[in-house]
């Protein structure tokens, strides 16, 4: 099985290489990098985030190291179809047998978000 996750990391960061664009922790000053999935599934949401109406992303970090620095209710920035957007970090998911660790984002709105 380990020659089989040893393949998926490799296909993985290949393409990582052409869909990962770079992000701001505006929290820490760090950057990272990050592909970007907008417009996601309610249903795959974590069951807390559902009612939120807030616009969400989920931002798949290869590098352990710079998933690592991001925390919970860290602010990040980034370009979303074009334009720069900031978001809260609300979630976080290490799953073993990702490669990636999965972090979701709530967009900010300016004056009701901490």
């Amino acid at each position: 099985m380990s020659v089989l996750h040893d393949i998926l990391n490799d296909v993985v960061a290949d393409r990582a290489a052409l869909t990962a664009d770079p992000v701001l922790n505006l929290t820490t000053g760090l950057s990272f990098t990050a592909e970007i999935e907008g417009n996601l599934d309610p249903f795959s949401l974590p069951a807390h985030l559902e009612l939120d109406k807030r616009a969400k992303v989920r931002l798949h970090v290869l590098d352990d190291g710079e998933a690592a620095g991001i925390s919970l209710t860290d602010v990040v920035r980034f370009k979303l179809y074009g334009k720069s957007a900031t978001f809260i970090i609300v979630d976080r998911m290490a799953d073993p047998a990702s490669p990636q660790t999965k972090f979701i984002a709530c967009q900010k709105v300016d004056g009701k978000d901490s």
